[in-house]
């Protein structure tokens, strides 16, 4: 059996190694990143540092190239070329998805051309995505669960990762002038985006160690009093169990004047529901959409952040663009983003 590395440890790698540990023994599979550190474990397997990927040692090794971004894709692509590594024995993951398993209808469409604001490419087509969860699919949440118009096929950006790039380009200096920003489970084609402008000093954080620049914890973060203009956090405080805690945290760290750029899937049939004796997958599942998720924001979702000490103001694509424009540009109609900002500690809500 040939050796099988997965490059890439994020959600792509991971659902790579869970399908293919249904085939093969898990003793053929290993995973590569780069930067990886020494003794690093994705999955219980050995993580290998890219510098130290050669065919030499990996003459027979199949490669999957298990992340979604395209650019990046196509410079390891070259990089494996120049290890010595064949054409044959590198895969990539969002082309073989593209090429085998989207419907002809997606491929061959008669749909008006689409067009990527990221990466500013015209495409025939977004591909589908997300998962068709009972809950997501009965309540219409809006921003999760299984979408028709929703992966770019060249840079792999989502429906929610091209509004935010909208917005932070139209409705922030976040790309021109000097700032501080604090970006949580950063997509990868937003902070390239950010990464670019040399007057911001950028951070980046994640609650799992490896997947951003700092380990970060919501509910206590390391960082100094009124320190960031922005910080922005997509599809995150779903996640968090200690609301009011991550709240709390946020306002401190964020400057007087700061802004705090957020959003979650919100079902608008009811209010924000979350109870905390619902505490297995299966419950989560069923009540939240998601195994992962610890409560479903609602239609109050606005009073629902002010509480906390938030003036709140919401954007929504369909305030913005006709309908032509929303389909052409792979936006979720009714999707929201939120600018929020610090109430005076006089105005603050109790």
């Amino acid at each position: 059996m040939k050796k099988t590395i997965i490059y890439g440890t994020g959600d792509y790698g991971r659902k790579v190694y869970s399908l293919l540990t249904k085939y093969i023994s898990d003793k053929d599979i290993c995973f590569c990143r780069t930067g990886a550190q020494e003794n690093e474990i994705c999955e219980g397997r050995k993580v290998i540092n890219a510098d130290n990927l050669n065919r030499s040692n990996s003459d027979d090794a199949q490669i999957i190239i298990a992340i979604k971004n395209r650019k990046i894709v196509a410079d390891i692509k070259k990089i494996l070329t120049k290890k010595g590594f064949l054409p044959q024995q590198i895969v990539d993951i969002v082309s073989f998805f593209e090429d085998n398993l989207i419907p002809e209808q997606y491929k061959q469409s008669d749909a008006a051309e689409k067009y990527c604001m990221i990466c500013q490419n015209i495409v025939d087509h977004f591909m589908p995505a997300g998962e068709k969860t009972e809950l997501f699919i009965e309540k219409k949440i809006i921003g999760g669960g299984y979408r028709e118009n929703v992966i770019c096929p060249v840079c792999g950006s989502g429906d929610r990762e091209r509004w935010q790039y909208y917005l932070i380009k139209h409705e922030t200096d976040l790309l021109s002038e000097s700032c501080r920003v604090l970006h949580i489970a950063p997509e990868s084609s937003n902070y390239h985006m950010i990464h670019a402008n040399p007057m911001c000093d950028y951070y980046t954080g994640d609650l799992q160690v490896g997947r951003a620049m700092h380990q970060v914890d919501l509910t206590n973060i390391q960082f100094c009093n009124a320190f960031f203009d922005y910080i922005i956090a997509n599809h995150v405080f779903e996640h968090i169990t200690d609301e009011k805690k991550m709240f709390d945290e946020i306002k401190r760290v964020m400057k007087l004047d700061g802004t705090l750029i957020c959003s979650f899937p919100i079902c608008m049939d009811e209010d924000t529901f979350e109870d905390p004796a619902y505490v297995s997958e299966d419950e989560r599942l069923k009540y939240y959409g998601q195994k992962d998720h610890v409560r479903l924001y609602g239609k109050d979702y606005k009073q629902h952040i002010e509480k906390y000490g938030f003036s709140v103001e919401v954007k929504s694509p369909k305030d913005y663009f006709g309908e032509e424009e929303i389909e052409k540009y792979g936006f979720i109609r009714n999707d929201v983003i939120l600018f929020c900002k610090k109430m005076d500690d006089s105005s603050e809500r109790q």
